[in-house]
């Protein structure tokens, strides 16, 4: 029984060298900037006082230069405040993302969020973690991409409550980790045909690929009503795969090795103001 399972395993140790005796191919590809806009309108209903509340959303995005549509939220959203500094959250969203090459394409989103928050005098303090899950209904490759992306945002957000007004300035900082990307190191080289492939994509790859910067003022219109301006900086770091719908390196004749790249590291940033309108019942 020792005998057969060390032949075994030095049958296998040429395709596990096979997977590791090359290393993967990154691109980097130039950088993007562009600008847009956002604009939403809630209305927020309290079922107890001080405790509990829906809101439900409607939000455009506007991206391309103020030149293109990119997508539109209808979210309805529950809160609970379980404690003086800690609230639960639980919100859905019907997205339609409006993609240049397919055009409209709908996604549904889920997502549980805790909110601690602090006050000292008129400074306001509060920290959000969302854990989130977006389902796609296109047709997606999954030697790619999962059907579902599965993300963690951190939020720190820090306002003022001036005096003898009805603004509220703040800014906010906010990290969002992607938790199940297909992992590169799953790749496998076959050295007979040159070509790179992933026959059994697996998504553990984790890692930040987005940072958000926000600068606004809330303003209180009314006891009933709120406007909320500000300016929002987005830098996003994506690992982007360009695999065959068969999970292999797609062919290039131009190229000196037949094969396309496959591996792209992409930078963008988006540079973006934006108005919210809340309505209290």
């Amino acid at each position: 029984m020792k005998q057969k399972l060390i032949i075994m395993i030095l049958m296998f140790l040429p395709l596990a060298g096979k997977a590791q005796n090359k290393e993967l191919d990154y691109t980097l590809t130039e950088p993007t900037i562009q600008t847009g806009a956002r604009f939403d309108a809630n209305l927020e209903i309290t079922l107890i006082p001080k405790t509990l509340h829906l809101n439900f959303q409607e939000e455009v995005r506007v991206n391309d230069n103020f030149r293109h549509m990119q997508k539109s939220y209808t979210s309805a959203s529950i809160e609970y405040k379980a404690l003086s500094w800690l609230k639960i959250g639980a919100e859905y969203s019907f997205i339609l993302n409006n993609s240049y090459s397919d055009g409209w394409e709908a996604r549904h989103r889920g997502s549980f969020s805790l909110t601690e928050s602090l006050r000292a005098g008129r400074w306001k303090f509060s920290m959000r973690e969302r854990f989130q899950v977006t389902h796609r209904t296109d047709s997606v490759n999954l030697y790619q991409s999962p059907r579902n992306e599965i993300s963690l945002k951190t939020r720190l957000k820090i306002g003022y409550d001036v005096p003898g007004s009805h603004f509220e300035p703040y800014i906010s900082a906010e990290t969002r980790f992607l938790l199940n990307g297909v992992r590169p190191s799953r790749f496998i080289y076959y050295e007979s045909t040159g070509r790179w492939a992933n026959p059994y994509p697996e998504y553990s790859d984790a890692y930040l690929n987005r940072l958000r910067l926000k600068l606004g003022t809330e303003y209180k219109c009314s006891k009933k009503n709120e406007l909320d301006f500000f300016i929002i900086a987005d830098m996003n770091f994506d690992l982007e795969i360009d695999f065959s719908s068969k999970g292999n390196q797609k062919t290039d004749l131009t190229s000196a090795t037949g094969f396309a790249d496959y591996l792209f590291v992409k930078n963008s940033y988006f540079i973006g103001i934006g108005i919210s309108y809340t309505f209290k019942l």
